[in-house]
């Protein structure tokens, strides 16, 4: 599998707590590649982060083991406040998925939110699934737009809310939802 993460580095928080909060959602993708097993032969994951511009932080072909991935998301730095989802999800598809996915390969994209896209998101959410991506979509903390979320997700059962409190079980729920689809 292709497993892409877009995760937002914009938070109404002041920037102490706003770097805290993105540094639980990333490592909240490195709890999700140790549940998958990520490696050359497998499931290999990318990794998009947005504010006001979207940035590669990987892409499928950079890291396949976890040594190596959790170094990759320890580098990550936050990006410029903002929320655009819509231009994030373009990037995604074009960047990641377009340029390095694996031909004949199942993909999915779980998409973090933090609060409503700033932007448009129609266009980004049907390129990815006309290409043949499962979104799932990851609320933060109780803080992004449930409709937008069903708006954005495959299906209505792949959205969930991430309580840092909880996310061993919403990973390991995630996990689950990803192998049957």
């Amino acid at each position: 599998m292709e497993l892409g993460f877009l995760v937002p580095g914009s938070y109404n928080e002041p920037s102490e707590e706003r770097e805290k909060t993105f540094r639980n959602a990333l490592d909240f993708v490195k709890k999700m590649a140790r549940h998958i097993k990520i490696s050359d032969s497998g499931t290999h994951v990318g990794l998009v982060v947005y504010g006001k511009k979207p940035s590669m932080a990987f892409d499928f072909n950079e890291h396949f083991d976890m040594p190596s991935l959790s170094q990759a998301i320890e580098e990550v730095r936050t990006p410029i406040d903002g929320s655009n989802v819509g231009k994030a999800l373009l990037f995604t598809k074009e960047q990641l998925y377009d340029k390095s996915a694996r031909l004949g390969t199942s993909k999915a994209l779980i998409v973090l939110l933090s609060k409503k896209s700033e932007d448009m998101i129609n266009h980004g959410v049907e390129s990815l699934k006309k290409a043949g991506v499962k979104i799932y979509t990851v609320g933060i903390e109780g803080e992004s737009d449930p409709l937008e979320m069903s708006d954005m997700a495959s299906d209505v059962r792949n959205t969930f809310v991430l309580d840092h409190n909880h996310m061993e079980s919403l990973v390991t729920n995630l996990v689950s939802k990803l192998c049957e689809g």
